[in-house]
Parts: C-alpha cells; sequence; structure tokens
C-alpha cells in the first residue's frame, strides 16, 4: 500500500511544489484548495510525476464543516492518511488601529483554527493505523513580524503551539509533528502582499526549497526536530 499524504494549499506554490516531489515518491495524494483550474492542473502533473492515486477536493479552510469533510474523503478514498500538511495560509496586511474584526477572524480561521480542525478530525485514524505525521507551514514572522503583520504573525503562532502539543499528546501513538517555518517564499501569496521593490525576488526563498524540508519531515528524515519549529531562510 503506498503511503498516503493530504495537503492543503496545494494549487500553487509550496503546495503544488510538495505534491510534485512526493508524486515522484509514489504517495496517494489528496490535494485541496478552493478549487479551480490551477488544481485540476497539478492533479494532472502529479498523476505525470508518477502519484499513486490522487484525489482533489475543493475546499474552504475557514469553514470548519467543510476541513471535516476534506479528511473524511481522504480517508475514504485511501484508507488511511499518513501525512497531513497543512500549508494552505492567508496574509493580508493590516496595520494596528484600522483592523476589522473580520480580518482577524479571517486570519485565524485559515490559519489557525482550520489546522486544528483537520489534525482534531484525522487524529482517531492515525491513533487506529499506529502513527502519522503532521506538517504545519507557519513563517518567521511568528517571531519576527512584518509590520501589518499583527493577525497573521499571531496565528501562525498558533500554529507553532499546536506542533508542540502534537508531539506531547502524539508520543505514545507514534504521531510526530513538524512546523516548517520559512522566511519571505517566492509565492503568489507573497506577491499579493509586497511588490519587488519592498522585497526583491533575490532575496525570498524558492518553494521547492520549502518543499524539500517539508518531504524529509513526511518521510521520517527529520525525526529529530518532532514538536520544533525548523526555521528556514535565505542564504541560511
Amino acid at each position: 500500500m503506498p503511503p498516503t499524504a493530504l495537503i492543503t494549499g496545494a494549487s500553487s506554490g509550496i503546495g503544488r511544489e510538495t505534491a510534485l516531489r512526493l508524486a515522484q515518491l509514489h504517495f496517494a495524494l489528496a490535494l485541496v484548495a478552493r478549487g479551480g483550474e490551477r488544481l485540476e492542473r497539478v492533479g494532472e502533473e502529479c498523476a505525470a510525476f508518477g502519484a499513486a492515486d490522487i484525489l482533489l477536493r475543493s475546499t474552504d479552510m475557514a469553514v470548519p464543516g467543510d476541513v471535516e469533510a476534506m479528511v473524511d474523503a481522504a480517508l475514504e478514498a485511501f484508507g488511511r492518511v499518513d501525512v497531513l500538511i497543512n500549508n494552505a495560509g492567508l496574509a493580508e496586511l493590516e496595520p494596528i488601529g484600522s483592523i476589522e474584526f473580520g480580518h482577524l477572524e479571517a486570519s485565524f480561521a485559515v490559519n489557525a483554527v482550520g489546522p486544528a480542525v483537520a489534525i482534531n478530525r484525522v487524529w482517531p485514524a492515525m491513533v487506529r493505523q499506529g502513527g502519522g505525521r503532521i506538517v504545519n507551514v507557519s513563517s518567521i514572522a511568528s517571531k519576527d513580524p512584518f509590520p501589518g503583520f499583527f493577525a497573521y504573525a499571531a496565528a501562525k503562532s498558533a500554529l507553532n503551539s499546536l506542533t508542540r502539543s502534537i508531539a506531547i499528546e502524539g508520543k505514545v501513538h507514534h504521531i510526530k509533528a513538524f512546523t516548517i517555518a520559512p522566511g519571505a517564499v517566492e509565492t503568489p501569496m507573497l506577491r499579493a502582499a509586497f511588490g519587488e521593490e519592498v522585497i526583491p525576488r533575490e532575496a525570498t526563498l524558492p518553494p521547492g526549497e520549502v518543499a524539500a524540508v517539508i518531504v524529509q519531515c513526511a518521510r521520517g528524515q527529520r525525526d529529530e526536530a518532532n514538536g520544533e519549529v525548523i526555521w528556514l531562510s535565505r542564504g541560511a
């Protein structure tokens, strides 16, 4: 039976690069995003790269019912989830003093609550199957926030905390967890918030560099970092 991975935010950037690498390793993949042609293209790419099986799932990570249905669909399709990769994110710039509640709510919903719901939902299956790995994609903003990332940085800090809890409670069940916290990554999400005059392209990480570390965690090559934050930055 091939190993299985569920990847959120799989339609572009870090998620796409991670999916392609796991496809080459013949994982069965549940690829999750808001849907659309980009997700379909990634699915086609993964099939060409050798994925054992592919499930495409349109999901809004801000809606708990959607997140639970996403996990249930992956379990129904593959019978197990060996790796959950919480990669979907929402990063919007709002300075302190002008932040509306909706912005706070959306940031925490996508960056922290959605992943927590996914972890909680997949947990019983990982316990039954005798283990699993959970990779949470955070940000260097959780320790060094760029001005305007008040909500985003706080939500990603909560994600870091989820990893620590998983490592503690998961020990007896052989469930391991890792946080990957990169600096600026050259993705559509980054460029939606910052132009190259603010963050030059040469100062950013390529998404494949982050994906390579995620895959290492998924394959058990970073188990010494169980429960920890792995910080990534340009030139590090």
